[in-house]
């Protein structure tokens, strides 16, 4: 049976920097392109449902392909560590 779709309000909170290996695999496998495409800043439909399939599974392991793509574009927050302080400002 499917995990039960986010609620209207709930954020997904996105951060590729906390993707392991095996979860870029499956990224690729679902999204059929390459994991620099989120790096890059450029996604797409197919792109934006495996990226919330990979991170919400980590809490749902029922959770599927079909519950992400009910996912609403409202409920993203990219999330990622902050760029490292620079030398030549310090």
């Amino acid at each position: 049976m499917p995990a039960q779709p986010d609620a209207d309000d709930e954020m997904v909170m996105i951060d590729p920097d906390q993707l392991t290996l095996g979860e870029v695999e499956d990224f690729e496998q679902a999204a059929g392109q390459s994991i620099g495409t989120i790096l890059g800043g450029q996604l797409n439909g197919k792109a934006l449902v495996a990226l919330v399939w990979v991170m919400k599974r980590r809490d749902n392991a029922a959770y599927t392909l079909e519950d992400a793509r009910k996912v609403r574009l409202g409920q993203f927050s990219r999330t990622s560590a902050p760029d490292p302080p620079n030398a030549a400002d310090g």
